[in-house]
């Protein structure tokens, strides 16, 4: 028996795994943004509308480029201001990949005239008139941390008053992970009071950074913050994982060392060995190998299960054969998930010690591997799982045999002889692959008298006896 700390160790890795969507996917932390999709504006003001849109994949650390756009959803023309008046400014709240809290900042004046316009600045924009800037690099501007009762906006356009000291520049501040981006501008009108415009919120992914274009100091504070991802719990651990597989074989020897650190336990080691699984090469193989021969039993289930995606030999050989000898149900089942998941096929020897197995959990496992190729020894395997002392074995069973279509004499007398034991639900599952394969109508109403169940297992018998010896 597992102790209790095991058990808790190993479901919040588990409940990680499901609830997936909690945390930033690996696919989407280096995803490109659509090409060109419609444009999603901000509320209206005076008849004017503001917008803006990624241009690029944002990697930490790299560009952050943004195109904004104005246009006039109004009936009549709308009068601009000379573009050196406007200013324009960023907010931004940053969601890091590792599950921790997220933080606000306002950035610091944005100037549009800087950058190029698509067409001439005009005077007045028409109605349905549409002002795009060609895409602005943001990644050098100053982030300053937001909070209630900061008056960016009379500093941003009289100059005057305090704002908090900045936090660094965009590159250097957002991490990896989710940022909401809105885009602001103040536009002074002749003759009228000026507005501020808002776009709408921009969802940007910002994923990991080219590792073989950083300095020395970068990818060491880089690597030194993910591995700190699997110090923490399921969910660090789980987002952790996702940055690593999304960067690749790189980061591989730095992964393989991390399996040393004694500060990574639980969870995160099971997020640690599932990365090294995740990442296809002989390296990761070879630590596999030796972490499914290790104390942490957590680990051995994941490497049992996650370590077919490896498609290495020797690292097959190895989760067979412990799978094989283990006393540890789990172990065996978890395995023949694996490949069945990752491969498509079980081992045969495998299947063959799974058939002979005590435990239902891994004669249940057996019949969806065996179920998904009809072959002869697989219908044979199923056959002989018919008959089980366990209902849900039999059930899986029958289900798994109607599903094939095999109509053979073996089959069905032996789905017949199946009716024989007890079960309520296997009789059920029984009759139902019966009709199935047979044509017959005597199926099984679970809700029916006792008396009348055993009358519609008597006739299945009955028509059994009557043409078992014509039927092939």
């Amino acid at each position: 028996m597992h102790s209790p700390k095991y058990v808790v160790i190993f479901w919040s890795y588990l409940l990680a795994v499901v609830f997936d969507g909690a945390l930033v996917a690996a696919d989407d932390l280096v995803r490109r943004p659509a090409s060109r999709p419609a444009r999603r504006w901000g509320p209206a003001k005076s008849g004017l509308e503001l917008s803006i849109e990624q241009i690029a994949t944002v990697r930490r650390g790299g560009k952050f480029i943004l195109s904004p756009a104005l246009r006039n959803c109004g009936r009549i023309a709308a009068g601009l201001c000379p573009r050196a008046d406007t200013v324009a400014w960023l907010i931004l709240k940053s969601q890091p990949a590792d599950g921790s809290v997220g933080k606000y900042y306002f950035s610091g004046r944005v100037f549009p005239g800087a950058g190029k316009v698509r067409g001439a600045w005009p005077e007045s924009l028409a109605s349905g008139g549409q002002l795009e800037l060609a895409g602005m690099d943001f990644s050098d501007i100053l982030l300053h941390p937001y909070s209630r009762g900061v008056k960016f906006l009379a500093h941003h356009v009289t100059g005057k008053g305090s704002i908090p000291e900045a936090a660094g520049k965009l590159r250097d501040v957002l991490v990896i992970g989710k940022v909401s981006v809105q885009y602001m501008l103040y536009l002074p009108r002749k003759g009228d009071s000026p507005i501020v415009l808002k776009s709408d919120f921009l969802t940007v992914m910002i994923g990991p950074p080219d590792i073989k274009s950083l300095s020395p100091p970068r990818r060491k504070a880089f690597i030194s913050g993910l591995i700190a991802g699997f110090r923490g719990d399921a969910f660090a651990g789980q987002a952790a994982h996702g940055i690593a597989t999304s960067v690749g074989s790189e980061i591989l020897d730095d992964l393989i060392a991390a399996t040393k650190d004694p500060a990574i336990k639980g969870a995160g080691r099971m997020w640690l060995a599932t990365t090294l699984a995740d990442i296809r090469d002989k390296r990761s193989a070879v630590v596999l190998v030796k972490l499914i021969d290790g104390s942490d039993g957590g680990v051995r289930h994941v490497v049992v299960y996650h370590g077919p995606k490896q498609r290495n030999s020797e690292l097959d050989s190895v989760i067979v054969a412990r799978a094989l000898k283990s006393k540890d149900a789990r172990m065996t089942v978890l395995a023949m998930l694996g490949f069945m998941v990752f491969r498509g096929e079980v081992p045969r020897k495998l299947l063959d010690a799974g058939i002979d197995s005590d435990d239902p959990r891994v004669r249940t496992t057996v019949v969806a591997a065996l179920s998904k190729t009809a072959s002869i020894k697989n219908v044979q395997g199923l056959v002989s799982l018919l008959k089980s002392k366990e209902q849900r074995v039999r059930s899986a069973a029958a289900k798994a045999l109607a599903a094939m279509g095999n109509r053979q004499a073996v089959v069905v007398g032996a789905l017949v002889e199946a009716l024989s034991l007890e079960g309520d639900q296997a009789h059920g599952d029984v009759c139902n692959a019966l009709g199935k394969l047979t044509g017959q109508e005597l199926p099984y109403d679970r809700d029916a008298s006792v008396d009348k169940k055993r009358e519609v297992i008597a006739k299945w018998g009955r028509w059994w006896v009557a043409v078992r010896k014509d039927h092939r």
